[in-house]
């Protein structure tokens, strides 16, 4: 089967089609997600697993333990034959003190700080592999915001990509270290030594891009800074959450002195203010630096996407230090032309719904108040969490 890549950018179209294909499973369906969000969409997605496993399908579910505090008991899970478990499980009311921010200096201590290092260390990957053939990757977690059937116009913008005919060794083995970590440690040891060697050979050329180790973690962290800074024409970004590492930031900003179209397109609504904030307080070094700075309007826009130049690269990767250092990730990457082309056009289409930002513009009204400054200043000291 020649390779294939059917790129989404709206959640009814995505989760429809991922229904279909849960529904046509015959042996395996593995799936992992961030936050799986008690609601309709939540509901449908529970009901095609247990289908799929009461069939005959191996079923398997892996859901963070933070990011999926809405998750419903996994009993019926269970029951229904789905082999189900979460990431890095504590207890819900942890959950909430980590949610809510307040750690406190016994953090720094040990044992506890190993105890909130792995708190911290979150899979954050959106990944469903299908009997080995299909591939489903991007920024969609199974929540209904996403659906514009139910939420209309106000639906979240996300970006995913279903896969056919490319090797799936690489992400089988990609969930099988995740799938493992509480379960066995020889097997999760295993798959990861494999996945690092299929991905380490030849990085440039790597189609999945994850980081379960901190040797792959650094390995695509420094082919993307690479590629930035050896960028000829373009470098557009789509992102919710920009904090980046300094690394990322003189990358961009070298990117853009050298003449290169640098373009950061950002969330006008977003779900974390303070986050927005802090990006702000970047906007005047950007655009000095000539980088194009939007906000998307129409709704919160949830996407990560980036090109440089001839090649893409798309899945759950933020531009901030929790994408760069702590969570784990799943991106794809590639050349494809007419992919490329598909992504040039929604990047367009986004745009034209955005608003650029300027604050050496005269008519610029996105200073923060003082108030707001004060607050994203005082977080920038803890930028290495966001």
């Amino acid at each position: 089967m020649a390779p294939s890549e059917d790129l989404f950018f709206d959640g009814d179209s995505y989760f429809e089609a991922l229904l279909a294909s849960i529904a046509a499973a015959r042996h395996s369906v593995h799936f992992e997600t961030y936050i799986f969000e008690n609601g309709p969409l939540g509901t449908r997605m529970i009901t095609a697993l247990i289908a799929a496993a009461q069939r005959g399908v191996r079923v398997r579910l892996l859901i963070d333990g933070i990011g999926s505090l809405d998750f419903p008991s996994g009993a019926a899970l269970l029951a229904g034959g789905v082999n189900f478990h979460y990431y890095h499980p504590i207890s819900r009311f942890l959950d909430r003190i980590v949610v809510l921010g307040l750690f406190t200096p016994l953090s720094r201590m040990r044992p506890f700080k190993h105890f909130f290092d792995r708190l911290n260390h979150r899979n954050h990957r959106k990944m469903c592999i299908i009997d080995g053939l299909e591939i489903w990757i991007g920024s969609f977690n199974v929540v209904s915001r996403n659906l514009s059937s139910i939420y209309g116009s106000k639906a979240w913008r996300d970006t995913g990509v279903r896969l056919r005919g490319v090797d799936p060794m690489p992400f089988a083995l990609a969930f099988r270290v995740t799938w493992f970590d509480h379960l066995s440690l020889a097997l999760k040891r295993a798959s990861q030594k494999k996945l690092l060697r299929a991905l380490s050979t030849g990085i440039a050329q790597s189609h999945l891009r994850t980081n379960t180790s901190r040797k792959l973690r650094q390995l695509f962290f420094d082919d993307l800074i690479s590629r930035i800074r050896g960028a000829r024409t373009r470098v557009w970004i789509t992102t919710p959450y920009f904090v980046p590492p300094r690394p990322l930031l003189d990358a961009l900003l070298f990117a853009a002195s050298q003449g290169t179209d640098v373009i950061l397109l950002l969330p006008g609504p977003t779900d974390i203010p303070v986050v927005s904030w802090v990006s702000s307080l970047l906007y005047p070094t950007l655009t000095q630096a000539g980088v194009r700075v939007f906000k998307y309007q129409p709704s919160i826009l949830h996407a990560k996407c980036l090109l440089i130049d001839d090649w893409a690269r798309l899945g759950s990767s933020n531009f901030d230090f929790r994408s760069s250092i702590h969570d784990i990730e799943a991106n794809y990457a590639t050349t494809l032309p007419s992919t490329l082309k598909a992504l040039e056009v929604q990047f367009a289409v986004d745009l034209g719904n955005s608003l650029r930002i300027d604050p050496a513009s005269p008519g610029y009204r996105g200073r923060l108040r003082p108030l707001k400054r004060l607050i994203a200043s005082l977080f920038v000291s803890f930028r290495y969490w966001m």
